[in-house]
């Protein structure tokens, strides 16, 4: 029966990762208004989740101007690809316009 004690006692810590990817997929969820969709946003929204939220806690997008997203990126995307810092960038700045009345903002 030890076994089963010590599956019972994971739980409260497996629990407490569910709900921080919950809480996370909620933050996502609402950092960009519903105008900024499309396969585009949708991978901007999943690349931010996956390289950004793995380190950081996620920002809503429309908190910064583009031009501080491009800035945060570049010092900490060390890690993503030229493609993957265009997609969350793209996304970064679709969210902001949306944010803005549909006006692009840098």
């Amino acid at each position: 029966m030890k076994p089963i004690f010590q599956k019972i006692k994971s739980f409260p810590v497996l629990s407490a990762g569910i709900l921080a990817l919950l809480l996370q997929s909620c933050m996502l969820m609402y950092g960009c208004s519903n105008t900024a969709s499309g396969p585009a946003a949708m991978e901007g929204r999943s690349v931010y989740a996956s390289k950004c939220g793995s380190c950081h806690r996620l920002l809503p997008p429309q908190d910064y101007t583009a031009d501080r997203w491009r800035h945060y990126v570049d010092k900490y995307g060390k890690k993503m690809t030229w493609a993957e810092k265009q997609t969350v960038l793209d996304y970064f700045e679709q969210c902001v316009a949306d944010a803005q009345g549909g006006r692009h903002v840098n």
